[in-house]
């Protein structure tokens, strides 16, 4: 269970960097959480106290303007492996 502070942290940028409300941040905070080789079946930010800070942060006004103005488009890639890192990069490589 370690995907709390990890993910309050992705909300809270994601939200800043690409103008996000705080439900758009935690859903593709979430997207990416389960993308993953092994995900842990948890919420991520895991407790409600965290998914409220992400809201607070997103919710106070900020001195810099996000620098994209157009949300991002998150899906999983398809050519995810679970090849060792050497193998891969071997194989990219060769291409």
């Amino acid at each position: 269970m370690r995907a709390g502070r990890t993910g309050t942290l992705v909300a809270a940028l994601l939200g800043r960097l690409y103008g996000l409300d705080f439900v758009d941040a935690l859903h593709h905070t979430q997207i990416y959480h389960d993308s993953r080789i092994y995900p842990q079946g948890v919420r991520s930010p895991q407790t409600p106290v965290q998914r409220a800070q992400v809201r607070r942060l997103l919710a106070m006004p900020t001195a810099v303007q996000p620098q994209v103005q157009r949300k991002p488009s998150f899906t999983r890639p398809g050519n995810i492996s679970t090849k060792p890192y050497g193998a891969r990069a071997t194989a990219v490589a060769s291409k």
